[in-house]
């Protein structure tokens, strides 16, 4: 009789979770919960056990969860140098003629990363309890396949006097102008399920500068005659991806001004690093 009551207990918490707590586990934050919380009662947790209670508690499996993650996948060769990365937030604001981030990023295969990403996730657009997640990460990557190396080609093209190249990348601005917009609406349907209305005026507003900067960016291209620059100030990253909006990779120039031992020779010989200052020996 014991027995009995516990399954009962389990179908009745499996219930809850379903109907209270789906949302939040269809979510990379929300597969990181129910692995931990699957740990708390077990060391034994393997990839068929998550697969069948993410099943049993939001209908897909745990893999198809964690490709919620995969805009930030741009290949595994730099997870294993840097576990938090977020290309995707900064290539998707990345200026399309000054590109800060280009130095800093693969760009000769990172395109071809994002066409792969967006087949992954174009079948699960379907899905009718899910779907509209899975299309919003769909739309930005299908966007970045375009975006991600723009202001690179458009560099590459002005520097090699190449017109023909700047006239095919005009020609396709308005495309990715076109998917940036089907991204904004698919955010925009998902913000407004999950949220209430307050706080997606500020993505609004960012997202609707960047195709303000792509429609004027067939007009302008002065800006290529500047000389690029490092992000961090620094040529010798171990990874050409980071995570820039991390408190371990911000560069704070307040510090800087305000630290007079560190002012001038910082400044002087560019000793700016990821989250930190350093002294350079003039030698």
């Amino acid at each position: 009789m014991r027995i009995f009551y516990v399954k009962i207990d389990i179908y009745i918490v499996t219930l809850l979770i379903k109907k209270l707590y789906g949302k939040l586990l269809v979510s990379t934050h929300g597969t990181t919960i129910s692995y931990f919380a699957e740990r708390s009662h077990t060391d034994d947790v393997t990839n068929q056990w998550m697969e069948r209670r993410s099943l049993e508690c939001v209908g897909i499996t745990h893999e198809q969860l964690m490709l919620l993650d995969i805009p930030d996948n741009v290949g595994e060769e730099y997870y294993t140098k840097q576990k938090i990365i977020n290309p995707c937030k900064y290539l998707l604001y990345n200026d399309p003629l000054c590109g800060l981030i280009d130095i800093n990023m693969s760009s000769d295969t990172v395109a071809d990363r994002y066409k792969e990403n967006a087949e992954c996730l174009k079948p699960l657009t379907k899905n009718i309890q899910w779907g509209y997640m899975f299309d919003t990460m769909y739309r930005l990557c299908d966007l970045l396949a375009s975006k991600s190396d723009l202001s690179v080609r458009i560099r590459k093209a002005y520097t090699e006097k190449d017109t023909n190249a700047l006239n095919s990348i005009s020609q396709e601005i308005p495309t990715i102008i076109e998917k940036l917009e089907l991204f904004i609406e698919a955010f925009r349907a998902q913000w407004y399920l999950e949220n209430k209305t307050f706080g997606f005026d500020i993505h609004e507003d960012r997202l609707g500068g960047m195709k303000e900067r792509l429609r004027s960016t067939k007009k302008r291209i002065e800006e290529l005659e500047q000389k690029q620059l490092y992000f961090a100030g620094n040529a010798s990253l171990p990874n050409p991806y980071a995570c820039v909006n991390d408190s371990y990779a911000t560069l704070s120039v307040s510090k800087i001004y305000h630290n007079t031992d560190l002012k001038s020779k910082n400044i002087e010989e560019g000793a700016v690093t990821f989250g930190k200052t350093e002294k350079v020996s003039k030698e």
